[in-house]
């Protein structure tokens, strides 16, 4: 054990390869670290971010589009109730999982990769104690142990158990996010294609579905193919933050039927010096024969950086196996509770180590424990039956920002009308009827928009309608899953239309990439926001770009090829991103830049206003596009504002009567439309 935090080792075990896809389950979720600290790593890994978190957060979103990365989070839905303060702000999916009296407590990283000179597919399989939060992955003690699955170098055993966990999270999944590829199955793909082999080396992984398959913790532990069932004489050393409520709890006993001789039980303490245990438990366990509480032994704790005063939060859970001939260790999110052994979700493996000692010694006999403490939060499982959110119904609501759609459903055997409430406290959707079956909101979604502008913690009212008399339930936050981020109007730079016409006419991703940091930076700054932010530009460079109108042509050329490209590797939402999306240098916020009139600095003269429209009318009449979402009221409205330009003052002509400009226009643009092909000739 050692003071290394989560995100080192992480880094290491990808170092080389492309993050294909990403799942995580966890029981506590923090979006806000999650997204500034944790997809980053998944993305480009030379990509240098700014230590602006707005600017991170900024540069982190658009990483994400481009890579159109699939990531899902599963966590605990009750958890969140009473924890969750922040919400999504980019585009991944969401499940919240509710298991009643349950605690869907384990924490499980699957991580499909390829090798970027082999093309070899690998899947990263992680579980330990830690929380998709800045405690969980920088701040405590955690425990995590990593296995590579490869085909065909796998134990099949591991295959049918990988198998198992997806089935078990897919009859979870909180609600189809249309057209967004879910990282679930991408993984399941590559399971699916997966070679066991009887000859490979055996893992025993302790995973989430062996609850529902009535396979307890202490099954796993001592029954066959448990290693731990060959020899006995076991020492036991047990680390865990939490304990069983009750002060008489004999659950260490079911340990010396497993061959264990005697128990070293680590007793925790806080920052104050309280030791983190009922008064009572801790008598009990001292009355008790075979059990002893115990420390880190002092070489442990200089590993973990516990020296000199410093205090750093226990949440490992580890059961470390050990006697004269072997060593083996847990690691998991298995806590020393009855419901962390028998009844909740939890996940860990069971790992060999080679010449590994002891990790606790004795507490000596003399030493005075008379402070005690509760813990700063209740077991997990454990305060379900108090939690005023456990009475709530389970509501699932997904909206996506492309096709203007709400969908939501329920959990089994349940309807309920509810109503989404804007800031006020009024309602922003008319009342609707939710059941287990997914439905869609037939209603006017614009004032919902408003609402999720500033975020998908939206408050939910609403009625029972099982219930005889129809109980209204109070209101309160839910998660909403947004999707379709490409089209949510968010806070954005602003770039000239020049500076995005020289984007599509080939800017290096690189090159791309400093020209929005730059204009995020700038907005900031011209807004009083900055800090100490400074900014530089090069716009000049970008101004001289476009000398003539030839190269406004060539930049829309290969947009279109660019747009045809992805459309042919399945690449939808690059497409539509450019297409009708909200982004920075998408074709409706250039359209927007060259209408401008109000600043001299970024306005086009008419000439070059008309002939950008007419271009990127004519990407939205390719035919291959035509028929993506949007396209075709984009298209209506361009053709508005080109009406407009043609009959307003900003392009005169020499002789320019009114039957005149008429004449030229429409054969101006019969002209520009045309489609001409090149003959060669065979002299």
């Amino acid at each position: 054990m050692d003071k290394a935090v989560i995100t080192e080792r992480f880094l290491e075990l990808i170092a080389g390869r492309d993050v294909l896809a990403a799942l995580f389950t966890t029981y506590t979720f923090e979006p806000d670290f999650f997204e500034l600290e944790i997809i980053p790593l998944l993305l480009n890994q030379e990509m240098a971010y700014s230590t602006d978190d707005r600017v991170k957060r900024f540069m982190v979103r658009e990483n994400l589009r481009e890579a159109n990365l699939p990531i899902d989070v599963f966590y605990d839905l009750p958890m969140f109730r009473m924890s969750g303060d922040c919400s999504p702000e980019m585009e991944y999916l969401c499940n919240g999982v509710n298991l009643g009296d349950r605690a869907f407590h384990g924490k499980v990283s699957m991580i499909l990769l390829m090798d970027r000179e082999t093309g070899e597919e690998a899947l990263l399989l992680g579980a330990g104690s830690n929380n998709l939060t800045r405690a969980g992955w920088w701040d405590n003690i955690e425990c995590q142990h990593w296995e590579e699955v490869r085909s065909g170098a796998v134990p099949r055993r591991l295959v049918n158990i990988l198998q198992e966990e997806i089935d078990f999270l897919n009859g979870y999944w909180a609600i189809s996010a249309g057209g967004k590829e879910a990282a679930i199955d991408r993984i399941a793909e590559f399971v699916s294609s997966c070679k066991g082999s009887n000859s490979a080396s055996p893992v025993y992984y302790y995973g989430l579905s062996f609850p529902e398959n009535r396979r307890s913790f202490a099954d796993f532990i001592h029954r066959k193919p448990s290693p731990l069932a060959n020899y006995s004489n076991w020492t036991l050393e047990i680390i865990s933050p939490f304990f069983a409520d009750d002060a008489g709890n004999m659950e260490h006993e079911a340990f010396f039927a497993m061959g264990v001789d005697e128990i070293k039980l680590f007793l925790p303490f806080d920052s104050e010096g309280s030791a983190l245990c009922q008064d009572g438990y801790y008598e009990h366990i001292q009355k008790e024969e075979g059990v002893q509480w115990a420390q880190w032994r002092d070489d442990v704790a200089r590993a973990l950086g516990l020296t000199g005063g410093n205090y750093r939060r226990l949440h490992a859970k580890v059961y470390h196996f050990y006697n004269k001939r072997q060593s083996w260790v847990f690691v998991g999110s298995v806590n020393f509770t009855y419901k962390a052994i028998h009844e909740n979700i939890e996940a860990g493996f069971l790992a060999k180590l080679d010449k590994a000692g002891p990790l606790l010694e004795p507490i000596p006999d003399n030493t005075v424990i008379d402070k005690f403490a509760e813990p700063d939060e209740m077991p997990p499982g454990e305060g379900n039956d108090v939690d005023p959110g456990a009475a709530l119904p389970e509501l699932h609501l997904c909206y996506d920002w492309v096709s203007k759609r709400l969908k939501g459903r329920t959990s089994k055997r349940h309807i309920y009308e509810i109503e989404i409430l804007g800031p006020e406290g009024r309602p922003v959707i008319a009342p609707w009827e939710l059941r287990y079956k997914e439905g869609e909101y037939e209603g006017d979604t614009q004032r919902l928009e408003t609402v999720l502008k500033n975020g998908s913690l939206v408050k939910v009212s609403g009625r029972d309608l099982k219930q005889k008399n129809k109980t209204a339930f109070p209101a309160h936050s839910v998660l909403l899953q947004q999707i379709g981020w490409s089209h949510k109007p968010l806070d954005l730079p602003e770039l000239t239309a020049t500076q995005i016409l020289a984007i599509y006419a080939g800017m290096t991703p690189e090159r791309r990439q400093m020209l929005l940091i730059d204009a995020k930076i700038r907005a900031l700054v011209l807004g009083a926001r900055g800090g100490e932010l400074t900014t530089h530009t090069d716009d000049q460079i970008i101004d001289q770009f476009f000398c003539e109108y030839a190269e406004i042509f060539g930049a829309f050329s290969k947009l279109k090829k660019r747009l045809e490209q992805a459309l042919d590797a399945e690449q939808y939402n690059q497409v539509d991103y450019y297409l009708t999306g909200t982004g920075v240098d998408s074709l409706p916020s250039l359209i927007s830049r060259a209408l401008e009139v109000d600043e001299e600095e970024n306005r086009l003269n008419g000439v070059t206003c008309y002939l950008l429209l007419l271009s990127a009318l004519e990407i939205y009449r390719t035919e291959t596009l035509t028929d993506r979402p949007n396209v075709k009221d984009e298209t209506k409205k361009l053709r508005r504002e080109i009406q407009a330009i043609k009959k307003g003052k900003r392009l005169k002509l020499e002789n320019d009567s009114q039957e005149n400009r008429k004449r030229f226009f429409k054969w101006f643009e019969q002209e520009f439309f045309r489609v001409y092909t090149v003959v060669e000739d065979e002299a």
